[in-house]
Order: C-alpha cells, then sequence, then structure tokens
C-alpha cells in the first residue's frame, strides 16, 4: 500500500498537450493517424530510416494548425514499434470478419444469422453514413471511405459508451438508432448489409443505465476540436418518433392474454403434448415466428429432440409478435435474454413499455410476465444475464393467494400454473424472482431495494495512508475498499480523500461533499485521487482551493473510481451509507480536532461528479440509502451521456421539490441533447446551463467555487484562505503557468 502513492502518473490533461505538444497528439490523433496499424512519429526521431521525404506540417493542434484528413494527408511511411506495455486510445480486440453477434439461445437452437456481412475492403454506402455521423458526432475525421476499419470500430465502440450501448464496435440496428437520432440533419441510413449489432444495454451495475463517455482526464483535443453543430432543440433519445402513435398498453395486455387462453384451448387445455402430429405446424409457427428458427416436423416429433429444445421462449415471443408487439419486444429463443432487455429497459428509464422489477416491488397484474429461475441456474434479479436458465409465464388471472399463469413447454405442452402470492399479492414462490409489466406509465425514477442495515461504526477507523497540509487545510488520504475492478481489468486503489478546509469549525454534525470522477486517460488509468485533485500538476484539479475560497463550511470527499468511473461497492444497496460511516469514523480519528465522543452525525450532503462520474452520481440519487434523506443538491459537469438522463432527473426534481439539480454541459457537444432536452422540460428545480469554459476538463472548476458559495444552507466559515491564484472576479478558474 505504500507504493499505490508514490508513482508519479503521466498527466491525464496537461497545459502542453492542451496547446498541442508534440509529445503526445491525443485522441484523436489517434483516429487520424493509425491507419494500417502505423502511428506517425515526430520528424526528427532519432533511430528512424525516411523511406522519402516529406515537408514537415505543422502539428495537429499547434495553435491555428488545421489537420487534413486521414485520407489526403501523407504520412511517413516507416512503423513505429510502440512502447512496451502501452495499449492503444480503445484497447478493444477487433474480431475478425465475418462477424455476428453472440446471442444467447437454449441448448441446440441455431439462431438466425441473417444476411451475411460485406467482406472487408468492399465499401458500403451505409458504412459512409456511420463515418459521417461518428465525425458530426464525436468530432473525428474519419476518413468516409464507407470501409468498416479498425479506426471506424474503434470510433464506434466510443460511441456506444457513450450512449450506454454494449460495446461490440458493430453497426448493428440499436447503434444505427442511436447516431440517426444524433445526426437529425442527416438523410436516413442506406439499409445496412449485415444486420450484425449490439442489442439493449448492459447494465452498469445496478443500473447500466447505463452509460458511457468520452475520457476524462481525458484527451481535451477531442473536445477541442469537435465540430460544434449548429443549434437545434434538444432530442431526447428516449422522445418517441414523431407521428408515431405511443404503444397502447392496455390493449396490449388484453390481446397477450386473450391469446394465451386461445393457445391453451388449442392445446386440450394440456392435454395435447408436444409430440403429437396435430400440434407439429404450431410448434414450427412458434419457433419460425417467435424465434426466427425453423424446425422439420421429423425434428419436431423426436422425443429426445424435444428434450434438448425448450420451446418456452419461443411460445412467450409468438405471443407478443402475434399480439401486435412489433419492434418493442426483444424477440428470443430464451427468456433471460428478453429478460435481461427488459431489466435494461427499466434500470435505463427507457420510453419502451417492457420493464421488469423485483417480485418486492409489484404485486402482479393481468398481463403481466413472471419469470423464475430453473436447473438451479441460480439467477436473480441483479444478476440475470443471457445464458441463465430462467422460465416465464403469462398472468391470465388473480384469484385469492395465487396467480393463474398460461406458459409453453409446461408439462411437454401449454398449461396452466398456480404461482402462491401473499397476503399483498404479491409473489410468494422463492423461485421468481422478476416482473415484466408492460406498461409506458411507470415511474421514471428506478424503485431501488431497501437498504442494506449499515451497523454503527465500533470504534473501528479506516487506515490513515498519508495526509497532506497543501493546499491549506488537511487533506486525508485512508483506504476504503470499494472493491473496484474495470472493464480492463485494473484494480481501482482503494484510496479515498477527505478534504477538512481551511479554518474548518467542527461540530456535531459534518455537511459532505462526495465528488464522483470521470474516466482515466490510458496513461493514468491506475492513478489516485491524489493526483487528480494535484493543482499544481493539473490546474483544472483545484477542487480543493475552490472549497477554501468559498469559505464554506464543509468538508470534500472522494473516492478512487475505476478507469470508466466504475464506483463499486459505493453504488450498491446500502453501498453509500457504509462509506459515509467509514468516513464519518476518519474524520472522528484523523481530524485536527479530534472529537472524544462519537463521529460526528452526517450533515447536509451534495453529490457532484464530472463525465463519466455522472452515472455513478445517478446510481447513488436514485437509490434508498438512508444517507439520501440528507441530500441537498446534485452537480453534474458535462456528464449526460447516459441514455434516460434527461427523463431521470426531471423525475428526481420533481420528486424532491426542496433539493436541486445542476447540469452544465458544452453547446454542441455529446452532452448536449440530454441536458437541453431536461432544460427544456422546465423543471423549477432542475437547472440546466451551458458552460462558461468549452473545454471538457474545465467545465467543474469554471463553476465549483460558484455552486459552492451557492449552497447556501452550508455554515460559513469564520476566516478561510484567500482565493487561490486564477479565480477570477466571475469565479472562473484560470490555468496558471506550468503543469
Amino acid at each position: 500500500m505504500k507504493n499505490l502513492l508514490s508513482f508519479n502518473p503521466e498527466p491525464f490533461e496537461t497545459d502542453s498537450e492542451l496547446q498541442g505538444s508534440p509529445r503526445d497528439w491525443g485522441q484523436e490523433a489517434e483516429f487520424s493517424s493509425r491507419r494500417g496499424r502505423s502511428r506517425a512519429r515526430p520528424p526528427g526521431a532519432a533511430g528512424v530510416r525516411r523511406r522519402q521525404a516529406y515537408t514537415k506540417a505543422p502539428r495537429p493542434f499547434d495553435a491555428g494548425a488545421s489537420i487534413p484528413s486521414a485520407a489526403t494527408r501523407k504520412l511517413p511511411s516507416y512503423r513505429r514499434r510502440p512502447p512496451f506495455g502501452r495499449l492503444g486510445a480503445f484497447p478493444v480486440a477487433v474480431p475478425e470478419w465475418p462477424v455476428f453477434p453472440i446471442t444467447e439461445r437454449e441448448p441446440g437452437v441455431e439462431p438466425s444469422r441473417g444476411p451475411e456481412p460485406e467482406p472487408p475492403g468492399s465499401a458500403s454506402e451505409h458504412v459512409r453514413w456511420v463515418q459521417s455521423c461518428l465525425n458530426e458526432v464525436m468530432g473525428l475525421r474519419l476518413a468516409t471511405d464507407g470501409i468498416m476499419n479498425a479506426e471506424t470500430r474503434s470510433a464506434i465502440r466510443s460511441f456506444q459508451e457513450r450512449r450506454g450501448m454494449r460495446t461490440d464496435g458493430l453497426a448493428g440496428p440499436e447503434t444505427e438508432r442511436a447516431l440517426a437520432e444524433s445526426c437529425k440533419d442527416k438523410n436516413p441510413p442506406p439499409p445496412a448489409t449485415a444486420t450484425a449489432g449490439n442489442g439493449p444495454a448492459t447494465e452498469a451495475q445496478p443500473g447500466e443505465l447505463a452509460g458511457r463517455l468520452g475520457p476524462e482526464w481525458e484527451f481535451e483535443t477531442v473536445a477541442q476540436r469537435r465540430r460544434r453543430a449548429a443549434a437545434r432543440p434538444g432530442v431526447s433519445p428516449l422522445a418517441p418518433p414523431v407521428g408515431v402513435a405511443p404503444f397502447d398498453s392496455q390493449g396490449f395486455r388484453q390481446r397477450i392474454v386473450r391469446i394465451a387462453n386461445q393457445e391453451l384451448a388449442r392445446w386440450g387445455n394440456g392435454s395435447i403434448k408436444e409430440t403429437d402430429p396435430q400440434v407439429r405446424q404450431t410448434l414450427q409457427d412458434y419457433w419460425r415466428t417467435g424465434a426466427g428458427v425453423n424446425y422439420s416436423d421429423a425434428q419436431l416429433g423426436d422425443p429426445n429432440f424435444q428434450n434438448d429444445h425448450p420451446w418456452s421462449a419461443a411460445f412467450i415471443s409468438w405471443v407478443m409478435k402475434t399480439a401486435g408487439a412489433g419492434s418493442a419486444f426483444k424477440y428470443s429463443s430464451a427468456h433471460a435474454t428478453y429478460t435481461r432487455w427488459a431489466k435494461d429497459n427499466r434500470v435505463g428509464n427507457s420510453v419502451n413499455p417492457f420493464k421488469a422489477y423485483r417480485i418486492s416491488e409489484l404485486a402482479p397484474q393481468v398481463g403481466d410476465i413472471v419469470c423464475k429461475r430453473r436447473a438451479g441456474s441460480g439467477a436473480t434479479y441483479e444478476n440475470i444475464r443471457p445464458g441463465m436458465k430462467t422460465h416465464c409465464d403469462i398472468v391470465t388471472d388473480l384469484q385469492p393467494g395465487r396467480l393463474v399463469t398460461i406458459g409453453g413447454n409446461v408439462s411437454n405442452s401449454v398449461s396452466q400454473t398456480a404461482p402462491r402470492t401473499d397476503a399483498g399479492g404479491f409473489l410468494s414462490d422463492p423461485n421468481y424472482f422478476a416482473v415484466i409489466r408492460i406498461d409506458g406509465t411507470q415511474p421514471s425514477v428506478p424503485i431501488a431495494p431497501a437498504p442494506t442495515p449499515v451497523t454503527p461504526s465500533t470504534g473501528s477507523a479506516p487506515r490513515l495512508i498519508k495526509q497532506e497540509s497543501a493546499p491549506p487545510g488537511i487533506t486525508l488520504y485512508v483506504e476504503l475498499d470499494l472493491q473496484i475492478v474495470d472493464k480492463l481489468k485494473i484494480a481501482a486503489p482503494p484510496i479515498t480523500g477527505i478534504f477538512i478546509p481551511d479554518k474548518y469549525v467542527p461540530g456535531a454534525a459534518a455537511d459532505l461533499i462526495l465528488y464522483l470522477h470521470g474516466f482515466k486517460a490510458e496513461a493514468i488509468r491506475r492513478q489516485a485521487i491524489d493526483q487528480y485533485w494535484n493543482s499544481q500538476r493539473f490546474p483544472y484539479g483545484a477542487l480543493r482551493e475552490g472549497v477554501n475560497a468559498s469559505a464554506r463550511n464543509v468538508i470534500l470527499v472522494a473516492p478512487t473510481l475505476g478507469s470508466r468511473s466504475e464506483a463499486g461497492r459505493l453504488v450498491r444497496p446500502g453501498g453509500l451509507d457504509a462509506y459515509i460511516e467509514q468516513v464519518r469514523v476518519a474524520l472522528k480519528a484523523y481530524s485536527p480536532r479530534r472529537q472524544t465522543g462519537s463521529a460526528p452525525a452526517l450533515g447536509n450532503l451534495i453529490l457532484a461528479c464530472h463525465s463519466g462520474g455522472g452515472l455513478p452520481m445517478r446510481q447513488l440519487a436514485g437509490g434508498r440509502d438512508r444517507a439520501l434523506a440528507r441530500l441537498q443538491e446534485c452537480w453534474g459537469y458535462d456528464c449526460t451521456y447516459n441514455r434516460g438522463d434527461d427523463v431521470f432527473w426531471e423525475g428526481w426534481a420533481r420528486a424532491r421539490p426542496n433539493a436541486r439539480v445542476y447540469i452544465y454541459y458544452i453547446p454542441g457537444s455529446s452532452t448536449a441533447p440530454l441536458a437541453e432536452s431536461l432544460r427544456n422540460r422546465r423543471v423549477q428545480n432542475a437547472i440546466v446551463q451551458p458552460s462558461r469554459d468549452k473545454r471538457h476538463n474545465y467545465v467543474p472548476i469554471a463553476h465549483w467555487q460558484e455552486r459552492v458559495q451557492g449552497a447556501g444552507f452550508l455554515a460559513v466559515r469564520s476566516g478561510g484562505a484567500i482565493q487561490p491564484p486564477g479565480y477570477s472576479s466571475v469565479q472562473r478558474f484560470q490555468p496558471t503557468s506550468g503543469g
């Protein structure tokens, strides 16, 4: 542990990099120069043999320099061996063609593959459209040559992360829709030749929510040079298409119940079995219409084949399609696929009417789908994922102490079951774990489970790693393990920074600001919080100086998150309570004015975040931990990348009229559509403002002091540190010289 804070990491963004230092040309240059898996080495590099002479052009991102397109710019023809251990900007292996999505299926069910993808090297109008939209939305300079190369796939992955989708690098239907929403001024995409692509977003635990973003401590050259789109009304990706009638949930529920009862009668109330010749064509229709799979009469008449090919999910999918679900349902030959998809809809606040809830949250109604684990799969609402063995049925009637459900492949037929319910109508059978409600009017703020009780500390304080006295005040670094292992399998340092400002006045309660940082760039993925807010290295990290300058009597707390803002145990039920409890104990044990009694109680709480930290902030704000009763404000700095951010924060603000959420964004950037959509919803206590500073990393510090000072519920310190250099009369932080 003593070595955790002793390294000297590469800066997440130095001033020289922002102004065009030749040392690192940034993420955008990575996109435009990695053609043929080579990277240009700056002219004059030692040990390099030139094959041809070329004129030295202005370095990318030099002031006033323009970047020629990747298709026309001449690069040296030599190859550079990358430094040992260094990964690319987007370290995701590019699959070889042909590429097909990995979909869950029950044993023996062959998925419908669809058309073959185009061979590598062939141009496609659809790919040209994808490249053009990526250039517009993300400010890139991809060559619009219609070739799905490594650069294009990397850009697609980045876009998918920003929108909270599965990051498979494929321009599938969902990615295509998201691109079309972001490129409203573009013509609709030409038909794609390959239908392979991503499905619903995987969860961001507990709500992947979803979403993800461009890196923070990230290469600002991307934000600096992203194309500024003409001002247009904010468009929420969740808004239903103009001119499309709303989904008739009530009528649809009635139809699926009627169809399920008709099928029950067709199968003789369960007396006709699956190998009976009279239902052969019916089974073929279930498989073909519901799951897109064709089986022969001989296969369906073989008992061994039937044992290996459960058809219950195909039956549910067939009922949904026959009832008119259209594109609103996730048709599959496996229940876990659409159950997980429905959970993603709920967690991400999608407008899709199919949403999955815990059995403790909703009492089933007629027309719901109820799901249970089977074959010892251990499936739960929290861990459901494709590949887990589950079974779902349609609720067709409610009776005292039980439901009446109809399902396929129940006793080798279409049959009824009667799951038990308690006095409140909730499922009491221990094998059930989810209720899929088909209703677009469900509340937008996800219902979280009751928090895990947090036992008051008996005095065991987290280990003190070190402390600092600069900036003025005391900064404690304590060991709080949130068990964060990011997507790259990198364990985040278990380090939390606690800043007690100069002239802080302790009391029986302590007001806290909990700050959640964003993504970490490639060179600093293992960096801890002590470097993040070190303003001597990174001027835009002067959060502690801003608290000092505000003269507010508040403590700043910041955990070290994963390289993609993973928050681990912090965002699990009860995690916030447990974390704050440890912070309180640390304050009692290590603060300069140690208290002899109990640890200070939690006073007012503020959640703040930048960039990728928007996802864990949203998860925390939507939870039910006891500490949230003290939550007064949420501050989001250029963080609205996640699908449903506008709907979530609208619902959160309306449900808490005495609290406030502040959102700052960069106009014309990837965060603008959802931020402007939230602004246009006109919720009085949801304040959305364009940032004064248009550089992504500087958005927090441009508005930090004004937010701390503007929190009138925070007490004022008597005295305090003077304003740090760089704060102007309008509270905007200007970087000092050096880096």
